[in-house]
C-alpha cells in the first residue's frame, strides 16, 4: 500500500466501526469525516517539519524518537474520552506517522 494512503485506508477502515452505539465515543458521521481530515493534515505537517529534521539530525534517531511519539499517541487514543481529545491524539499519531515517509529537503546532484 502506498504510505500516502494509509492513513486514509485506516480511517475507511475503522470509520463504520466508530459510528456504532455502544462502541466507545458513538462519533457522527461528520466527526469521522473531520478525524480522517485531521489526520491527513497532520501527516502532511509532520512530513514537512520532520524531513527537514530527518535531514540535519539523521532518520535513524529521528526514527527512534518518533516511533515513541507514534506509540504514546496511539495509546492516548485508545483511552481518549471525549471527541476532542481523540482528534488530538489522531494528529500526535499522524504527525509522528509522517517522520518515516516525510520528504527531504536536500536536493541531490549528480
Amino acid at each position: 500500500m502506498d504510505p500516502r494512503r494509509a492513513g486514509s485506508a485506516i480511517v475507511g477502515a475503522i470509520g463504520g466501526r466508530l459510528t456504532e452505539k455502544g462502541a466507545g465515543l458513538e462519533l457522527t458521521a461528520t466527526q469521522v469525516g473531520l478525524t480522517g481530515c485531521a489526520y491527513i493534515l497532520g501527516a502532511r505537517a509532520g512530513a514537512l517539519f520532520f524531513g527537514r529534521l530527518a535531514d540535519t539530525t539523521g532518520r535513524k534517531k529521528l526514527f527512534m524518537l518518533t516511533l515513541g511519539i507514534f506509540l504514546a499517541g496511539s495509546v492516548l487514543t485508545a483511552f481518549s474520552m471525549t471527541f476532542v481529545w481523540f482528534i488530538v491524539c489522531r494528529v500526535i499519531t499522524a504527525w509522528a506517522w509522517a517522520a518515516s515517509t516525510g520528504p527531504s529537503t536536500r536536493r541531490w546532484t549528480s
